[in-house]
């Protein structure tokens, strides 16, 4: 019930949706809430914040682009089983700059893999 008479209110982060591998160097992250799609808040082209925790215990920041209005494309070093992929999942991660059309931050996550996953 619309109990303020506001319309069009559209109060969500973008959010991680899914991920799924493409080959042993790239993976495809899916958001939701985007709305008019993802962007990035500076003119850098270079997406901060995603980080890759490998089998061999490094953990590594990877290159990521925005590919489609709900897709980011994420490059990871195809030699080391991946426990995880994240972003901005650090006490201080530094300058963020992916946002939906909204104007608001995609949110941190932590998307955990199964050990089989390479």
């Amino acid at each position: 019930k619309n109990i303020y008479n506001i319309n069009n209110i559209k109060p969500f982060n973008a959010k991680l949706k899914n991920i799924i591998r493409l080959n042993d160097t790239v993976y495809i992250a899916y958001f939701e809430n985007v709305y008019n799609g993802l962007q990035l808040k500076d003119t850098t082209k270079n997406i901060n914040g995603f980080e890759v925790n490998y089998s061999n215990g490094q953990n590594k920041y990877i290159k990521a682009t925005i590919v489609t209005t709900n897709k980011i494309k994420l490059y990871v070093d195809g030699n080391s089983t991946i426990l995880a992929i994240k972003y901005a999942w650090a006490n201080n991660p530094g300058f963020l700059n992916v946002y939906n059309s909204e104007a608001l931050p995609l949110l941190p996550f932590e998307y955990k893999f199964e050990t089989t996953e390479k």
